[in-house]
């Protein structure tokens, strides 16, 4: 008992922490809340614990439903505003436009109305019992919307094929949330602290998604985001193997572009080039031999990671994705520079009959000269035949 009230005297004088509201629905996602919870408060039992997060679902469910009616009652003012509009026009509606606006406004208001929750799966009929995975309850509540029908089925979808080690490629049509929704839905599934979880997305839209992504984690799922950036001037230093263990563990989030991966394996090549090249000096060899170690770590992690692609047309594209990335001893081509110079050349005297100049270096050659002018009078009366 005089433990109890030392606990409590020392939460009045500040000496210990009070349970804040972000860490008790936060508590919901972690299979260890009870444990988490009673290290901040021992005296905290298990049923107690169990009878608050009840209450707090309910409370999630109800503010989620309130932020639903709200965007109900704003599309309902929307429509009364346009009808007004419409009530003072003279004559027959005839411009397209007000008819399709009017049109979406009252589906958004039908929406917002027979909108259900799609990841709540009914366990049994007469009991009215219902089961549920919290993450998608408070993702939610961070972001107040409701999930639609096709985003869990998607979601549910990638997480049942990714179990068994599978991969799964969906395309989706603009506007159903795949940046915004689906993306991070998934990184906050797949981060468990046991897998390393990176999301790649073309250059243009990194800093958009690496905001959304801190948006998402930031006060109640609390998720470190790192960002990968890597190229081939780029140093190897044990940081980037330390980025990659702590997001692991951590259950954080790493977020790059495809050409800072592809570097990354690119310039594991070119230090086995460098190694196997007999012109490279002994000194340098233990350099280049420590980087390449390092850099069999870093690769080590991604390929026990999943990777999360948005924009997938893009980044697997075989022309859009190409990465100029040369290694290797440097040689001239074969039949250099003729093999470029001919064609030049056969293509100026065409190009002479227009221009009336030559491009290549036999402008004091009179044989040349000859020449364009026969093939110019041949190519004038080709014109007028």
């Amino acid at each position: 008992m005089v433990d109890y009230h030392t606990f409590l005297l020392n939460r009045l004088c500040n000496q210990e922490t009070k349970i804040w509201m972000e860490y008790l629905i936060g508590s919901l996602l972690s299979t260890k809340s009870i444990g988490d919870l009673q290290k901040l408060n021992p005296y905290f039992e298990e049923k107690n614990i169990k009878s608050v997060q009840d209450v707090l679902c309910g409370v999630i469910l109800k503010a989620n439903r309130a932020g639903q009616l709200n965007r109900a009652i704003n599309a309902t003012r929307s429509v009364i505003k346009q009808l007004g509009k419409i009530k003072k026009m003279k004559g027959p509606i005839t411009a397209p436009s007000v008819r399709t606006d009017l049109l979406l406004t009252c589906e958004s208001i039908l929406g917002n109305m027979q909108c259900k929750r799609y990841f709540m799966d009914e366990m049994d009929p007469e009991s009215k019992l219902v089961k549920y995975d919290p993450r998608y309850l408070v993702f939610e509540f961070v972001w107040n919307i409701v999930l639609r029908r096709k985003q869990v089925l998607h979601v549910r979808e990638y997480l049942s094929v990714m179990t068994k080690g599978g991969s799964i490629v969906k395309q989706l049509i603009m506007g159903s949330g795949k940046t915004m929704v689906i993306g991070p839905l998934l990184c906050l599934m797949l981060s468990d602290g046991e897998t390393l979880v990176t999301m790649s997305v073309p250059p243009a839209l990194l800093e958009l998604t690496r905001s959304n992504l801190r948006n998402t984690f930031s006060s109640i799922m609390s998720k470190r985001i790192y960002t990968l950036t890597f190229d081939r001037a780029s140093l190897i230093q044990p940081r980037l193997l330390r980025k990659l263990t702590i997001a692991t563990e951590q259950a954080g989030i790493i977020i790059s572009n495809p050409t800072s991966i592809k570097s990354l394996m690119l310039k594991f090549i070119e230090l086995l080039h460098i190694i196997s090249d007999p012109a490279t000096k002994k000194v340098d060899r233990i350099d280049y031999h420590r980087d390449r170690d390092l850099v069999v770590s870093c690769l080590s992690k991604f390929q026990n990671s999943i990777l999360v692609m948005d924009e997938v047309d893009m980044i697997l594209h075989p022309l859009k994705s190409e990465l100029n990335f040369p290694i290797g001893e440097k040689v001239k081509l074969d039949f250099s520079p003729e093999r470029w110079e001919l064609p030049i050349h056969l293509i100026d005297a065409i190009f002479y009959s227009t221009l009336g100049r030559m491009s290549v270096k036999f402008q004091d050659s009179k044989t040349a000269a000859d020449i364009l002018v026969a093939l110019k009078k041949v190519l004038e009366e080709g014109y007028k035949q």
